[in-house]
């Protein structure tokens, strides 16, 4: 959990509150677990895919040929973003990258295409203009990334989405921009 979440609440994102989604007669989180503030990189640890489909990632940490200092395995999500208006707002810390509304993830292209690929949005506005499909955070100005060597770095708002995407890829060979 991040301190600075505001749609974290008591263990359980804001939209699992008394009264929010259901599932089997359980609210949401007392069904599947808590939430979380931070997403798995699906290009590291497998590709979600509509429908709540997992694939298995061809990585492993001895394998990631970009190297684990190269690459992003988890960074700041928020919560539970408001289900209304976000068409991919995360619901539990699912306990391995399994679909967005089972799982907070990052790097979805075989979900949501190209906007997947998008920068972070550090300090969205407020909660409900948070886009689900993408790595957000209050911090002002930038977003917390843990790598695959263990390290934490603040990932500036103005990195751009092509060394964002390249940070995201464990193999694609592409060096990172000099705003890395």
């Amino acid at each position: 959990m991040c301190p600075s979440d505001p749609t974290y609440s008591n263990g359980y994102p804001v939209t699992d509150a008394p009264g929010g989604l259901v599932y089997n007669g359980f609210r949401a989180g007392q069904a599947w677990g808590g939430g979380t503030s931070y997403g798995a990189n699906v290009q590291m640890f497998g590709t979600g895919t509509p429908g709540g489909n997992a694939r298995n990632s061809n990585y492993n940490i001895g394998n990631i040929p970009d190297g684990t200092s190269n690459t992003i395995g988890f960074a700041e999500v928020y919560a539970g973003p408001q289900l209304a208006s976000n068409p991919a707002a995360h619901e539990w810390a699912y306990p391995y990258v399994y679909s967005p509304k089972e799982g907070p993830q990052i790097g979805d292209v075989a979900s949501y295409g190209a906007q997947a690929e998008q920068p972070p949005q550090p300090c969205p506005t407020k909660p409900s203009a948070a886009d689900g499909r993408l790595s957000q955070s209050a911090h002002t100005g930038l977003v917390l990334v843990g790598l695959m060597d263990g390290s934490v770095r603040g990932v500036s708002n103005s990195i751009t989405p092509a060394t964002w995407w390249s940070a995201l890829q464990p193999g694609d060979g592409v060096p990172l921009g000099s705003d890395w």
